[in-house]
């Protein structure tokens, strides 16, 4: 009897051995596909990263384009500023020149009113005449030459402002007023949007922008990674409008700045170029330079529209803000649910807003 009873305690035994031999094969195996998730996921987070870093190597060679560009067209500036010096000095000796030649003519007009009809003194007046108009055409000709000079360096200046201007909105995320968009792909559940467009379209890391959906603005979006062709922008929270899901197909235009006035620039006016002095007539005394400056800085022409300011904040969007969409429940790379909903904003309460099923697709295109 004692063996049989001792068989039966060591059948349980082996019983219990296997049982807990099979969930322990069971929860080795959950372990074994855990890690191998987890590996497929450091694996593609490496790739995105090497991706971000090419991403941000091109930026910084595009800022250094523009910064060489900047540099030059300062070195063009100083270099016609300096031409523009020269010739307003030659042209100061030209009047000069014409002033005395002016002053021999009277002095040779009088000699021959005072002689009478002396024909080499007539010989000498048609003489001087004939160096005053040289002298005049020299004059002219400079006159013309300061006014294509003052109209390059205008030019010069322009260019070196608007390269200023793209600069400092790079840096700040601040995109061209008449940029827009559509919405490729739209993934609600995970707060962001891809963007048709890249940096050949003119997007901008850290940019703006406004969804419209016919004239209402619909949610804000904020530029986060830039491709060639593509970009990825997450939903501002609360910005979504009640009862508005950011689609596929929808307008992407940029948010509006606040604007300030510009700083008048020392330039010449369009269509305004400095004029010489009349000739004055034999006998009569040289004229003075005209009471405007032609190499003055001109008043800033009325009318003109206030530039954007690239430092001032976005102004804010019309309507009242309303939750973000719901967070998703499965991780599309394979790891545990999500505690907390990604960016994007809280869910929003039940019976709000547009239903639309989640989705199971890989954002990636994985």
């Amino acid at each position: 009897m004692v063996w049989k009873l001792l068989s039966g305690i060591a059948a349980a035994c082996l019983g219990v051995a296997l049982y807990f031999a099979y969930i322990s094969k069971n929860d080795i195996r959950q372990e074994r596909d855990l890690e191998k998730r987890a590996k497929e996921n450091l694996a593609e987070v490496k790739t995105r990263k090497e991706q971000a870093s090419s991403v941000l190597a091109q930026k910084g060679t595009q800022v250094k384009n523009l910064e060489a560009d900047r540099d030059k067209l300062k070195k063009e500036v100083v270099a016609a500023e300096a031409e523009s010096k020269d010739k307003i000095a030659a042209l100061d000796v030209a009047k000069k020149s014409l002033d005395e030649k002016t002053q021999m003519l009277s002095a040779a007009q009088k000699q021959i009113d005072d002689a009478g009809d002396v024909s080499k003194l007539v010989e000498q007046v048609k003489a001087l005449e004939k160096d005053k108009e040289t002298e005049d055409a020299t004059v002219a000709a400079s006159v013309a030459k300061i006014a294509a000079l003052q109209e390059k360096l205008g030019t010069i200046q322009q260019q070196t402002e608007h390269l200023r201007t793209v600069e400092v909105n790079s840096r700040k995320g601040v995109i061209e007023p008449t940029f827009t968009a559509h919405v490729a792909q739209s993934f609600p559940d995970w707060g962001f949007a891809v963007l048709n467009k890249g940096n050949n379209g003119g997007v901008i890391a850290n940019a703006e922008l406004d969804v419209k959906r016919g004239r209402n603005v619909v949610a804000k979006l904020k530029v986060r990674n830039v491709e060639q062709s593509i970009a990825v922008a997450d939903v501002v929270p609360g910005s979504v409008r009640q009862g508005y899901l950011v689609r596929s197909g929808d307008l992407v235009v940029a948010a509006p700045v606040a604007a300030v006035a510009p700083t008048p620039a020392k330039t010449p006016a369009a269509g305004k170029t400095p004029t010489a002095a009349p000739a004055p007539a034999p006998g009569a005394p040289a004229m003075g330079a005209g009471a405007a400056d032609p190499f003055g800085a001109p008043a800033p022409a009325a009318g003109k529209p206030a530039a954007a300011d690239p430092f001032g904040s976005p102004a804010p969007a019309p309507g009242a803000p309303a939750p973000a969409p719901a967070p998703k429940t499965e991780d599309p790379f394979g790891g545990a649910p999500m505690a907390t909903p990604p960016a994007g904003g809280a869910a929003p309460p039940a019976g709000t807003g547009t239903k639309q099923s989640p989705s199971t697709a890989d954002p990636f295109g994985k």
